[in-house]
């Protein structure tokens, strides 16, 4: 009770921040098209994952996927056993975990910053139109769910690390590299680094023991699992998760995704705006000037954690709006510390009122502005005609039943684009056999085993030239795709 009472406006406040990260976050969560990347080749992973009750061999579609790591893949099969195979219960995991971030960033902000702008800092990242950008928040990719694991490693750091529970920072930490992967052993440095430097501010640091259970607890997990990946696979695993996805992403473009050095900031600037592209920089300049002038090891250790983040999206050849992520949350809180860095420099204290109260109100109209956005977004989530059209399959065909794609969401090695597999593979329960013209013939003389096709309205007419030898029923369609049930008038012989 007295911890309530003497904290009671920050517990206010952080409850606050997660109700409105819940509505924002969850309100029509299930709505949105699965998109094909990367949520949905993630769920067509975690669906067979639990098809098949193996959760340690990752497949897609048949093959083996070793280009990320299961933590993510588990949350997910997890959540379809509890609520099903739909939309829903793939994102379900990483929306969970996302309604920590805001009240995080207050938590880490407080350390330093007062309540309300520790408050605007959490509370503009979550209605940031950065987060917002497609493959972050609200969806079934990993990389808010990441991000919320290695920000309660950072908060957990800050405030444990001189109490008897401390280790709770290196668990953390370890459910984020075997989430992350290697990306994450950037803050292992973060943390490793903010600790060494505190001597430098005549703090006690870790001894040797600490610093090596910290860093060995943090990385077993994840090591564990590359050993099983390496003794089970060598050299694909060597060729697939290394030199392709890890190397092959700093020193060539990782499947075309190139861009020029500035491209994370053409991408805040379209998102955001070129305002908050200069406030961010007064807030690294903020920190800096801090660091200097107050001799705080909280300032070094925000400057490491932007620099830290911030650096290695510019460094590597792929360039993905995401990447650009980790970094926006100390960002954020840099941006208040302007108001600690005005302090210094305003002395009059009637000036420095009014300048308060100006950003005060400016804060307040953009932020209602902002979250007025984000809602009007949610609302306008609707269904799509692809949606509609395989949801209405389940009253027509059988579940377990053979069905043909000729020619259409045909994707690479004769398979089918993930999200439209996932509709029809694990929520309709049907085998898909994906097809193109050269096949037509050959399927053709199958179809009393395989009555139940879906083309391309365009297609039609490849269909209609055996006309004499078949027959079809559209059964239901939109305005590309239809579903037919193909019937044969003739004998197979007949079939040339």
């Amino acid at each position: 009770m007295e911890f309530i009472k003497k904290y009671k406006i920050d517990i206010t406040l952080t409850l606050s921040l997660f109700i409105l990260s819940s509505f924002l976050i969850f309100t029509k969560l299930g709505t949105k098209e699965l998109q094909n990347w990367d949520e949905g080749l993630y769920a067509n992973i975690a669906g067979e994952m639990v098809k098949t009750g193996n959760y340690l061999d990752l497949k897609l579609q048949g093959g083996q996927w070793l280009e990320k790591e299961p933590l993510p893949f588990w949350f997910e099969a997890l959540s379809i056993k509890i609520f099903g195979f739909n939309t829903f219960a793939l994102r379900f995991p990483a929306a969970l975990l996302s309604i920590f971030i805001a009240p995080l960033i207050y938590i880490i902000s407080r350390k330093k910053l007062n309540k309300m702008w520790s408050f605007f800092a959490s509370t503009l990242f979550l209605i940031s139109p950065a987060i917002w950008f497609p493959h972050m928040l609200r969806t079934a990719d990993f990389d808010m769910l990441s991000l919320s694991l290695f920000l309660a490693t950072l908060a957990s750091y800050l405030y444990l690390r001189n109490k008897k529970m401390w280790w709770i920072c290196a668990i953390f930490m370890a459910l984020g590299l075997v989430s992350r992967g290697f990306m994450g052993i950037i803050y292992i440095g973060i943390i490793f680094i903010a600790e060494i430097i505190r001597p430098l501010f005549t703090l006690q640091k870790w001894n040797f023991k600490k610093i090596l259970t910290f860093i060995l607890v943090s990385l077993l997990p994840w090591i564990i699992w590359h050993i099983y990946l390496f003794a089970t696979y060598t050299n694909i695993y060597l060729n697939v998760y290394w030199k392709e996805q890890f190397f092959t992403r700093i020193t060539d473009p990782l499947q075309g995704h190139v861009g020029s050095t500035s491209f994370y900031i053409n991408f805040l600037q379209k998102e955001m705006g070129s305002l908050s592209i200069l406030f961010f920089f007064f807030g690294i300049l903020s920190v800096i000037y801090l660091f200097i002038k107050k001799r705080s090891w909280y300032y070094s250790f925000l400057l490491i954690w932007i620099f830290a983040t911030l650096l290695p999206p510019h460094i590597l050849t792929t360039k993905l709006e995401w990447y650009i992520l980790p970094a926006l949350p100390p960002l954020y809180i840099s941006l208040f510390t302007i108001p600690q860095t005005l302090n210094d420099f305003v002395k009059n204290k009637n000036f420095k009122k009014y300048i308060y109260g100006i950003a005060i109100v400016f804060l307040i109209i953009y932020t209602s502005s902002l979250i007025s956005q984000s809602i009007q977004k949610i609302q306008n989530i609707r269904k799509t005609s692809t949606q509609y059209f395989v949801h209405s399959i389940q009253n027509i065909i059988p579940q377990e039943q053979n069905i043909i794609l000729y020619n259409i969401e045909n994707w690479n090695h004769g398979r089918t684009l993930p999200s439209f597999y996932w509709y029809l593979h694990y929520e309709q329960n049907l085998e898909i056999i994906s097809i193109n013209k050269p096949n037509l013939e050959y399927y053709l003389a199958l179809v009393k085993e395989n009555p139940w096709w879906i083309i391309q309205t365009e297609n039609l007419q490849d269909i209609e030239q055996f006309k004499k030898d078949f027959s079809y029923s559209v059964m239901t369609k939109n305005p590309h795709y239809m579903l037919l049930h193909i019937t044969q008038n003739q004998i197979d012989d007949n079939i040339k």
